[in-house]
């Protein structure tokens, strides 16, 4: 064998015994590289569970957020329902005249209301003339306190004294004699106020003592 031939036999195991040895590092390495791949599409699946947990609690949380805002929206309609709720209509006018027709015959008495269409006179002052005019504009007392009161026959307004109604008449056979009924919704609670005297230019009024004119129209008021 010449020294070629050797050193060819030399070169081509050489070249054998590397493709061995790649070999067996490669069967040693797969093992590992398909753990990693194993543990890779373990975490992928984690974040994936992860991401659907959180896309359903952001989607309860927008659900949540959602009808809150839905019960906010339904309180305020009827908190604006509530404030605009009509506190006095036609129907209770004529309720009222009805009642004041029974209870001045009761009292042997006559009376004149705006409940009636109607323009009460008071020692020649017409209503509700006299509250729409402006000429009592702080002429008015209630128990001795300078009162704001609007003309209201319907309810409405934002005062916190609002007359309804009104009857003036006489309350016995002398003509000077006479009392003048404010029909009041005050802070909406009804009030049935008097005046049976003049000032100058001021009205003064009480409250009725008359259990049975008070509470007739409280029930129509409530009712």
């Amino acid at each position: 064998m010449t020294s070629k031939q050797r050193n060819s036999i030399l070169i081509l195991s050489t070249i054998v015994a590397i493709f061995v040895i790649v070999g067996v590092i490669y069967k040693q390495s797969k093992p590992t590289d398909q753990a990693q791949h194993n543990t890779s599409k373990a975490t992928t699946s984690a974040q994936l569970k992860s991401s659907s947990l959180k896309s359903s609690s952001s989607s309860s949380s927008n659900a949540t957020i959602t009808n809150s805002s839905s019960n906010n929206d339904t309180n305020t309609s009827a908190s604006s329902n509530n404030s605009t709720k009509t506190t006095w209509s036609a129907d209770k006018q004529n309720k009222l005249s009805s009642f004041m027709s029974a209870w001045q015959s009761k009292m042997d008495q006559s009376f004149v209301g705006t409940y009636d269409g109607q323009e009460p006179n008071y020692y020649g002052i017409t209503f509700p003339t006299g509250l729409t005019n402006g000429k009592y504009n702080n002429h008015i007392k209630f128990d001795e306190v300078t009162t704001a009161v609007t003309w209201s026959p319907d309810g409405s307004g934002e005062s916190a004294n609002k007359v309804v109604a009104i009857a003036s008449g006489k309350v016995s056979k002398n003509n000077f004699n006479m009392a003048l009924y404010f029909f009041v919704i005050q802070n909406n609670q009804p009030k049935v106020y008097i005046s049976r005297t003049t000032n100058g230019d001021d009205l003064y009024f009480s409250e009725t003592q008359n259990n049975d004119l008070k509470s007739g129209f409280a029930n129509i008021f409530n009712n």
